[in-house]
């Protein structure tokens, strides 16, 4: 439903640490989706994700890359 569920490591070259880390709800206004969609999306292994406590957090190169590699051209 929601993806392939392909999974990428991310490279410490595409890692910033010095960027925040994005929220479900930014993935989802940048994505144009709800942010249910972006929970099983995580859930599914779809989005890249890290997890901090009990929240999501993503890295802005991984939903960068995920969203090149699922454009239709």
């Amino acid at each position: 439903m929601v993806g392939n569920g392909r999974r990428h490591a991310v490279g410490e070259s595409d890692l910033r640490l010095d960027e925040p880390l994005w929220t479900v709800e930014k993935v989802a206004r940048l994505l144009s989706v709800k942010r249910a969609w972006v929970y099983t999306a995580t859930r599914e292994g779809v989005l890249p994700y890290v997890k901090v406590g009990r929240h999501l957090r993503f890295v802005r190169a991984d939903i960068e890359r995920w969203i090149l590699e699922h454009r239709n051209h």
